[in-house]
């Protein structure tokens, strides 16, 4: 599936997410679930890679991108650099187990680096599928959810992915959240 903007405020969505993200996102970035490419117009194009597993998506990305480097995922797997930020907005409630997804993630940091995520709040959960019936969320994103993960299942999995959270927010009314990840001190 192509964009998953189909939903009425899908678009306003994504849009809030870049922003709250934009400010912990800083020097060479892998976007991991990126999509049509949005978060590339906030990334210069020798720092940016975005990799997502659809393809449509990423041909749609590199049309609207040309200066900026995307990948399927099945290309991704010749990538060996390290990035300085890791970003997946909305990806991680779509993964079947957030622990192999954060590991990965960390695997893909330098020394330094930071992961970003944001996700629902499973609060959110009922509001999200009733609001995709309506039109007003991507039903396609909806159906393809795993996991809801709160910042008690999140603080589990960043434990045994030994990566600390670093920060934390609720944003739109608490439905959405942010964190922020870096490797723990002794790796």
């Amino acid at each position: 599936m192509a964009d998953q903007a189909d939903g009425i405020l899908s678009a306003f969505l994504r849009r809030k997410r870049i922003e709250l993200a934009l400010p912990f996102i800083k020097g060479k970035v892998i976007d991991m679930g990126c999509g049509v490419g949005k978060l590339a117009e906030h990334v210069e194009p020798d720092d940016y890679v975005g990799i997502d597993k659809d393809i449509e998506s990423i041909y749609i990305a590199k049309s609207k991108y040309p200066n900026h480097k995307f990948y399927t995922s099945e290309e991704s797997e010749d990538i060996k650099d390290k990035f300085d930020t890791v970003v997946s907005l909305a990806v991680v409630e779509h993964v079947e187990n957030p622990l192999d997804f954060i590991v990965f993630l960390k695997s893909l940091l330098t020394k330094d680096g930071s992961i970003v995520i944001t996700t629902p709040h499973p609060r959110s959960g009922l509001i999200h599928k009733l609001g995709s019936k309506m039109g007003l969320f991507s039903s396609h994103a909806e159906k393809e959810h795993e996991e809801l993960i709160d910042i008690k299942k999140m603080t589990t999995v960043a434990k045994q992915a030994n990566v600390r959270i670093v920060k934390n927010k609720t944003f739109l009314f608490g439905m959405n959240q942010l964190f922020v990840l870096r490797k723990t001190p002794n790796e």
